[in-house]
């Protein structure tokens, strides 16, 4: 019988291509890619599925059916979004949290128009924070039993 595989240690060997890159979990190459910004010409963040998806959720939200991305070195949106998974928020989270931004008062104030790389961790935070739990989003609704009862 095969040894069991074992985990790799990023830290010895980090990933040198975007393939290699997906192979991390998504914090820890963001974070990679925010301490050594010139990687991110091999390990390419605007290829990543969450990066993707978040641009999908945001072209969606805004009712724009074409909106492309350049590279992390040319375009804000991916670098802000590098940012906010590097602070460790999920794909989910930052998806969800996109049309919640877009619907803000917030989004519509100023005088020059906002997008994707005006997302930041703070604005993120705060949607997330403001949005009405759901059964599914409840940290109560996932107890077994009602709090001070037995199992």
């Amino acid at each position: 019988m095969p040894p069991e595989a074992q985990p790799r240690d990023w830290s010895k060997r980090p990933p040198t291509n975007c393939a290699e890159a997906l192979e991390m979990p998504l914090q820890g190459r963001c974070q990679l890619i925010l301490r050594d910004t010139h990687r991110a010409q091999w390990l390419e963040p605007e290829k990543w599925p969450e990066i993707r998806f978040a641009v999908v959720a945001f072209r969606e939200a805004v009712k724009k059916p074409k909106l492309a991305v350049g590279t992390f070195a040319t375009d804000l949106a991916v670098r802000r979004l590098v940012e906010l998974y590097a602070a460790g928020l999920t794909a989910d989270e930052v998806c969800g949290a996109i049309p919640l931004v877009v619907a803000s008062p917030w989004w519509s104030s100023g005088d020059s128009p906002r997008d994707l790389g005006s997302i930041s961790l703070t604005v993120v935070r705060r949607a997330l924070a403001e949005r009405e739990p759901t059964p599914a989003t409840s940290l109560l609704s996932a107890l077994p039993v009602p709090i001070g009862g037995r199992a």
